[in-house]
């Protein structure tokens, strides 16, 4: 089954989101390294660096982004959760919140690699009408 436009942009939807995790994560390793940074600075230098203004900017900029990232993963399986078919919503989690690849979770689901794409295909079709619903009411800023 072919998707369509729609379909389309809620799967570049679903895989940004499926992003998002690696991407808080590697934020926060970041955060970590320059606090580790500044600590040996810290020792050395016998004055705590974590108090400069810059630094403290810093963190704040860091925290504001995660928290952003974590509201986009929880607007991604807000949308999942809507799908009401079981079957439909695994699927979805599967490939976008796991990052399974199709042929992966078709063997988890004991589905045939083909079946699974039509069944991928209609999930996303449901996600696609679901972002065009909030649209249509008004709520298109939710889904960006």
């Amino acid at each position: 089954m072919v998707i369509g436009s729609a379909e389309k942009r809620a799967q570049d939807y679903l895989k940004n989101a499926g992003h998002i995790d690696k991407e808080i994560e590697l934020n926060r390793q970041l955060l970590a390294q320059e606090q580790k940074r500044l600590q040996h600075l810290s020792k050395i230098l016998q004055h705590d660096l974590t108090q400069l203004t810059s630094y403290k900017e810093y963190v704040h900029l860091v925290e504001n982004h995660i928290k952003k990232l974590q509201a986009e993963r929880d607007k991604a399986l807000f949308l999942i959760g809507q799908v009401k078919n079981e079957k439909y919503r695994t699927i979805l989690e599967l490939c976008y919140v796991y990052g399974m690849t199709a042929e992966a979770a078709a063997e988890q689901m004991h589905y045939s690699t083909p079946h699974f794409f039509r069944l991928r295909a209609e999930a996303l079709r449901i996600a696609a009408k679901l972002m065009e619903q909030d649209k249509a009411q008004g709520q298109e800023q939710y889904w960006r």
